[in-house]
Parts: structure tokens; sequence; C-alpha cells
């Protein structure tokens, strides 16, 4: 994914919850949960995993969309 300045990136997620699910992140970066799902499985993503399912913190999404 094409990395973004962190306005940019604020702006993608302002309409979003701070916990977000990986098809929340999916639509922010206008990729497949799938993918959203390889990043998180190579560790780029910290997640915490609740009731079988990965929550992610707006804040940390927005932290590796600009790196």
């Amino acid at each position: 994914m094409k990395k973004v300045t962190r306005k940019q990136a604020e702006r993608l997620a302002k309409n979003y919850p701070d916990a977000l699910e990986v098809r929340d992140a999916a639509t922010i970066l206008k990729n497949h949960p799938k993918s959203v799902q390889r990043i998180i499985l190579r560790g780029e993503l910290p997640v915490i995993l609740m009731g079988g399912k990965y929550i992610i913190a707006k804040e940390d999404l927005i932290e590796w969309m600009i790196e």
C-alpha cells in the first residue's frame, strides 16, 4: 500500500471507532480483508485477539499507514 501523510491517514479513518475490526481496516486501506490479515500475521500491525477476532487500534493503523 502507498504510504500517506498523517493528515491523510487521519482523514481516511475519522469516521471509524477507535477499535477497528479487520473489515474496517480493509475499508480504510481500500484493500481486501485477507490482505489486512496478512499484514497482521507478518507482525507489521499490532492487534489484540478478542473473541476470536483481531481488534486494531485506530492509532496503530494510522501509524502503519504513515511509516
